[in-house]
């Protein structure tokens, strides 16, 4: 997998995953609910990006299989944060 072509998925997932967190409610209580039985963490943020983009891995069928797991890992916790954030705003209001 090219470093441009990870970029790419990466840059599209910040974009969508927001809009779609906003839009379709239903997306973000699903979220929630998976957060509260997996326990998504912050924690698997900078180890996350660290396979994706610096690892070297992606150049074979294993490398790829972990670099997309490394993005499953990164875009489920960055879309629970999101939603909890769209939770307590729609609460505070």
């Amino acid at each position: 997998m090219s470093g441009n072509l990870k970029l790419d998925i990466f840059i599209v997932g910040l974009m969508l995953i927001p809009i779609i967190i906003q839009f379709v409610p239903v997306v973000s209580g699903l979220f929630i609910n998976s957060e509260k039985k997996t326990h998504f963490s912050v924690i698997s943020f900078p180890p996350s990006i660290y396979i994706i983009f610096l690892s070297g891995l992606g150049n074979n069928l294993l490398g790829q299989v972990i670099v997309g797991l490394a993005f499953i890992v990164f875009f489920g916790s960055y879309a629970a944060a999101l939603s909890y954030l769209v939770r307590a705003n729609k609460v505070a209001k």
